[in-house]
């Protein structure tokens, strides 16, 4: 059981040489954010004992990313708002403590990984909240290599940033919370981009760190991996606490009732989906494809089809090839060789780009313009913009700026905005990362009628109840090549 904050006496078994024994406490009162917007998360009113192992979760845009950036300092010190209330780190006020000091409490893993990389290469980057908090080479190198092991990442040492797969991204996030052995670890979606056995690693990490006394702090949509971790699961909805469950009460609800609150249920296995008869084998068709980076082939791809009216899901682990094959599709990688077929036709590059869209992992990167409704009106700018933001649940957000938004709410606009361009084929790489479970059902439908109008459908993604929802293909990417289930 945890201890409350005035005191700690425990003995702790260390996880790695470098595992300290710090009381860590966090106490929130009447706590309101202003956002420069003068849209409010608030008033939260949240305790988590030292040890505690708390989870946040609730609808998309309730304010679990805000109560976790009161928590690791980032509110007030580095966004532009206002905050009233008290924010308490074991029994320290964050408005009054230096950064150097919160950081020195409090690690963090971010929703998206591109927003805390401060380098580009994954050694540097591990090592770079260490070398901040000013340690030594030598005790530096110790914790490097106690970290890789713990996390089992040596392969991806040294390597370029920018040659990961957002799963291994996460990882690599991970890892750098980890090296500087703070007693409070708060993580935002950490699980959003990754297959279920890097989930299953992780979930192992997180017990090392609760069995040593760590407090840690989860925000999370998808909750099935962390009933075994968890203590207390928090509901939040439109800016407070809603409900708040010891993990026993949390675990015997049904369905039915998780459902009721918007939040997802346990993860159901892959469906087995009858292959499709041969009236069915129009679509799109590679019938050669060798893609990598350099000469080093990563896919390697014959005869795969993706249907017309039909969803096909592209399935395996982190750093397989499952967005570079969407990239490939929709034209966005030049490939070693590719052999594309259209409904039998031959396709080249220009038709890739005129016909394809992409979602991409990592929305940030495709929003542009100044509003929500200006959004949509870039990729069709003679539809009705509220039609396609009404499908995604974002009809009352038009003028708002996409980056005020939620990490949930941009990801849907995006979705919205693909929507809208009516291309003839629609890659969506993890399009329900960091959703709940309402507005999942949402983008499940939305892509269930699009391919139902007779266009390509392919969703990249490691998201059960998405693939259970709309389905009608499974294709798992391994070691480069594919298969189908």
């Amino acid at each position: 059981m945890p201890s409350g904050m005035g005191g700690c006496p425990r003995v702790l078994v260390a996880c790695c040489p470098y595992c300290v024994e710090v009381c860590m406490g966090i106490a929130i009162h009447d706590a309101i954010w202003e956002y420069p917007d003068k849209t409010s998360v608030g008033p939260i009113d949240l305790t988590v004992e030292d040890g505690e192992f708390v989870v946040l979760t609730g609808p998309s845009g309730c304010g679990k990313t805000t109560v976790t950036r009161m928590i690791n300092g980032i509110i007030p010190h580095l966004l532009e708002g206002r905050l009233e209330g008290e924010v308490q780190l074991n029994g320290a006020d964050t408005i009054s403590m230096k950064t150097y000091d919160i950081t020195s409490t409090v690690a963090s893993v971010f929703q998206n990984p591109k927003t805390q990389f401060f380098t580009t290469n994954t050694t540097a980057e591990i090592l770079f909240p260490a070398e901040n908090l000013g340690m030594g080479i030598n005790e530096m190198k110790a914790r490097l290599d106690a970290v890789v092991n713990r996390f089992g990442i040596g392969h991806l040492m040294d390597r370029s940033i920018f040659a990961l797969s957002g799963g291994q991204k996460q990882l690599i996030c991970l890892a750098a919370c980890c090296i500087t052995d703070v007693p409070c670890v708060v993580l935002d979606e950490p699980t959003s981009n990754l297959d279920i056995d890097t989930i299953e690693r992780i979930g192992a990490i997180l017990a090392e760190l609760k069995q040593v006394g760590k407090t840690i702090v989860v925000s999370e949509h998808r909750l099935d991996w962390l009933s075994s971790l968890a203590d207390r699961v928090i509901v939040m909805r439109d800016g407070q606490v809603e409900r708040a469950f010891v993990v026993d009460e949390f675990k015997s609800l049904s369905s039915v009732q998780l459902h009721d609150m918007g939040l997802r249920g346990a993860d159901p296995s892959v469906p087995r989906i009858p292959a499709r008869s041969e009236d069915e084998r129009g679509g799109l068709v590679i019938e050669e494809l060798d893609c990598g980076y350099g000469k080093k082939p990563l896919l390697h791809i014959r005869d795969l089809m993706f249907p017309r009216g039909k969803v096909t899901a592209v399935v395996g682990g982190n750093g397989q090839g499952k967005t570079t094959l969407g990239k490939a599709l929709c034209g966005l990688v030049k490939p070693i060789r590719l052999k594309v077929t259209m409904g039998g036709s031959p396709v080249r590059r220009r038709w890739q780009r005129n016909s394809c869209y992409m979602i991409l992992q990592d929305v940030n990167a495709q929003l542009f313009t100044s509003s929500v409704e200006k959004e949509i009106l870039l990729s069709n700018g003679a539809c009705d913009p509220q039609e396609y933001l009404a499908v995604v649940g974002l009809e009352n957000k038009h003028e708002e700026h996409p980056l005020s938004l939620s990490g949930g709410e941009r990801q849907r606009l995006a979705i919205a905005a693909a929507l809208a361009a009516k291309r003839d084929v629609l890659v969506a790489d993890e399009p329900t990362s960091g959703m709940d479970y309402l507005n999942m059902r949402r983008v499940a439908a939305a892509m269930r009628r699009y391919a139902d109008a007779g266009r390509v459908v392919v969703l990249i993604t490691h998201d059960r109840e998405l693939i259970e929802a709309c389905a009608d293909e499974i294709v798992v990417v391994e070691n480069g090549e594919v298969h189908q289930i």
